[in-house]
């Protein structure tokens, strides 16, 4: 029978997607219930692949008991785990010796207060949910005046630069420029992908074990420097993105499907 690609989303113990990869439900299988946790994995058997949205132990414990049924995840839980908490991502980039920024990660404002003047502007990010929520502090006092959340933050300390992403799926990987890195966000415009940039994907991604994967980098004169990675992200606009991702899952589908067999 045909493999069973299913998406899991974000949301804890939810499937967003489930459908066979060539579109139509293979005789005999049983619907998978994407409303359920039991109803998703009594749907899976050995040759199935799994797609992970989102890196929370609620999702990777899900890829765990879907591997523990005998199907396939296009990504490592492990892997995941590390994307989940920032300061591992960017530890292992930087053994790789990779460029990454001064980083901090704070609970509250007050642990923040020992940087020294000349570390600002800073980038905060939180630490839980979309990075893109990127907020600029350019001094102590406007860092402490703050309106702080629950959950941390990443705080970046880096010159101003122009900021490129790169979107990785595989070997495949797309360039946009998103604007400043002090300045709001704008339209992201699709750009060459260099060498250089191509490279450094590839370094990324092996390092940090994924399929899936964007960085935001700055590009400097000495090279690139890696702001920012996230696991899965939106490849709004970019046309072959759903395609690419959907050979992934054939190739690792058919490799289990291989290792079930022998």
């Amino acid at each position: 029978g045909l493999p069973t690609m299913l998406v899991i989303a974000g949301e804890p113990h939810r499937l967003s997607t489930s459908l066979p990869l060539e579109g139509r439900q293979p005789k005999g299988r049983p619907s998978v219930d994407p409303c359920t946790t039991e109803g998703a994995l009594n749907g899976l058997e050995p040759g199935d692949a799994v797609i992970a949205r989102g890196t929370s132990p609620a999702v990777r414990a899900l890829l765990q008991a879907a591997q523990a049924r005998g199907a396939a995840c296009l990504e490592d839980p492990e892997a995941l785990a590390a994307m989940d908490d920032p300061s591992r991502a960017l530890t292992a980039l930087e053994a790789c010796g990779l460029w990454v920024p001064t980083t901090f990660f704070a609970r509250s404002p007050e642990d923040l207060a020992g940087v020294a003047p000349e570390l600002f502007p800073l980038a905060l990010s939180p630490m839980e949910g979309p990075r893109a929520k990127r907020r600029i502090v350019r001094s102590l006092g406007e860092l402490l005046a703050l309106d702080w959340r629950p959950g941390g933050v990443v705080a970046q300390t880096r010159a101003a630069s122009g900021q490129i992403r790169l979107l990785v799926a595989g070997n495949a990987v797309w360039a946009e420029r998103t604007g400043s890195w002090t300045g709001a966000h704008t339209r992201p415009n699709a750009m060459r992908v260099s060498n250089r940039h191509r490279a450094l994907a590839e370094q990324c991604r092996a390092a940090l074990n994924l399929e899936l994967l964007s960085l935001d980098i700055a590009d400097f004169g000495e090279g690139p420097m890696v702001v920012d990675v996230e696991a899965f992200p939106e490849y709004e606009g970019v046309r072959d993105a759903p395609a690419v991702i959907g050979h992934l899952l054939q190739w690792r589908a058919g490799r289990a499907a291989h290792e079930a067999t022998y």
